[in-house]
């Protein structure tokens, strides 16, 4: 059995839509995630958790002026509670500390919560029932 890798994308390349389209337009990801329908912004850069052809799961960094924005991380049930999703989280902070500017994630996931505060996240404010944390990152 081939191991998971991260492969990164940005969402020019080539095979990007091929590899990701169903999980922007499949509404059922949307329902999954309380309605919000993933999304990209020109320039983004995607993570993705890939088992031969097979997505795992996947997240991604918006570079926005003076910040790096952590967003869309999802993990396909069937490989929830099996620690892949430290390979992906791992891949994104490697990739955010080359970056050097501080990064900003906004969240209701409890399980992702707790990981932001365990990897030193601050807590800085909320958007509804949305918690915002930011980490100083230079």
């Amino acid at each position: 059995m081939e191991r998971p890798v991260v492969k990164i994308y940005t969402d020019h390349e080539g095979d990007f839509w091929a590899t990701m389209g169903r999980y922007f337009a499949f509404r059922d990801y949307a329902h999954e995630m309380g309605g919000w329908q993933f999304y990209t912004k020109s320039g983004s850069v995607w993570f993705v958790l890939r088992q031969g052809d097979k997505v795992l799961g996947f997240c991604s960094i918006i570079q926005e002026r003076n910040h790096i924005y952590f967003d869309n991380f999802y993990m396909l049930k069937e490989y929830r509670g099996q620690g892949l999703s430290r390979l992906l989280w791992d891949a994104r902070m490697d990739y955010a500390r080359m970056m050097k500017q501080e990064i900003k994630v906004i969240s209701d996931n409890p399980i992702q919560i707790r990981r932001y505060e365990r990897e030193g996240f601050t807590f800085y404010g909320m958007r509804g029932h949305y918690k915002k944390y930011k980490l100083c990152n230079s």
